[in-house]
């Protein structure tokens, strides 16, 4: 009864409502059918288009070349009939790292940005320079030029501490934390020389040191952790098992602290293992398993670009070392 009753009132005052709107000269809108609507979209659209692209002209933004039919046609018989997703102009307006030109290779085309870089920051400090020290490392990383990608990432590393100088306290911790990565990346480059000298050892040592103070000031756990872990790593290959166990229960607590259980555990049962190395030491002196020679190539092995997974473990070396804003440091 009371639904009926509502639906009697609400039908009565609709009457009223259009009585009303009659006696007083108000003509009812006329409804659209779907034709109509669909024109009606299209008009609206074309206007809002054309507003986006004087507004855009207006602010300088350049617009996106367009593909013609030839340039597809030309690259998808190239591609064995795949179709052409951009066109060469498309591809000059994203933003990404660069690519090597062809016959360069990655080292050459490290080698070319490096020179373009080095010409910038005479009279500049500017993110295309800091880009091409970025994208000047990866390449020098991804040919396993070792030596040329420690350069690289400590002139990465000091580019982005000068900036930071410059900058805001938000900025400044951006850019410190920028800077901490490419030199633990850096000491991560010396780690895969395999004839090391004194001073690459040094080196490396002291770029894990600075990084990992770095990260504890801004408090990033998990790269506080990694540069322990890699600490530990150094001093155990030097059989220096108490400087190891040390950064080993380190890199655990980072770990705790940042929640990655599995890492945590890992580096707790390092631990264990150093402390029973320790515990035994004599013992295991008389028998010839200490010291450890040549810890690295035995247990771990050097990275090559002729490894079949070396592209597995080149992401997995850049991604341990990485900060969330890695390509927007200012």
């Amino acid at each position: 009864m009371v639904h009926s009753s509502c639906h009697v009132v609400g039908t009565i005052t609709s009457l009223f409502r259009r009585y009303y709107h009659r006696r007083h000269g108000y003509k009812p809108i006329q409804r659209c059918d779907a034709e109509e609507e669909e024109e009606t979209e299209k008009v609206q659209g074309g206007v809002l288009f054309e507003f986006r692209r004087y507004y855009n002209r207006r602010r300088g933004y350049k617009p996106i070349p367009r593909c013609d039919v030839g340039e597809e046609d030309a690259a998808e018989k190239a591609q064995d009939g795949s179709k052409s997703v951009l066109c060469e102009g498309c591809k000059k307006v994203i933003l990404k790292c660069e690519e090597e030109l062809d016959g360069e290779g990655p080292e050459g085309c490290g080698d070319r940005l490096m020179a373009r870089c080095r010409l910038r920051s005479r009279s500049e400090t500017s993110f295309a320079g800091w880009k091409d020290l970025a994208d000047a490392s990866y390449m020098y990383t991804r040919a396993g030029s070792w030596r040329k990608a420690v350069q690289a990432y400590g002139e990465l590393a000091a580019y982005s501490l000068r900036r930071g100088s410059e900058r805001s306290t938000l900025l400044q911790r951006r850019s410190e934390l920028s800077a901490g990565s490419a030199l633990l990346r850096s000491a991560k480059c010396y780690g895969e020389i395999e004839e090391k000298r004194e001073e690459d050892v040094a080196a490396m040592k002291l770029a894990l040191e600075e990084a990992l103070a770095l990260f504890v000031k801004h408090g990033d756990q998990r790269l506080a952790a990694t540069a322990c872990s890699d600490l530990a790593e150094f001093h155990l290959d030097r059989n220096d098992l108490q400087d190891a166990l040390l950064f080993y229960e380190r890199a655990a607590e980072y770990y705790g602290t940042a929640a990655n259980r599995r890492s945590n555990r890992f580096c707790r049962f390092r631990a264990q293992l150093v402390t029973y190395l320790l515990a035994n030491q004599e013992a295991l002196h008389a028998n010839g398993a200490l010291p450890i020679h040549d810890y690295k190539r035995k247990c771990v092995g050097y990275m090559k670009p002729s490894d079949p997974d070396w592209l597995l473990l080149l992401g997995q070396m850049l991604g341990t070392s990485s900060v969330a804003h890695d390509y927007q440091p200012f």
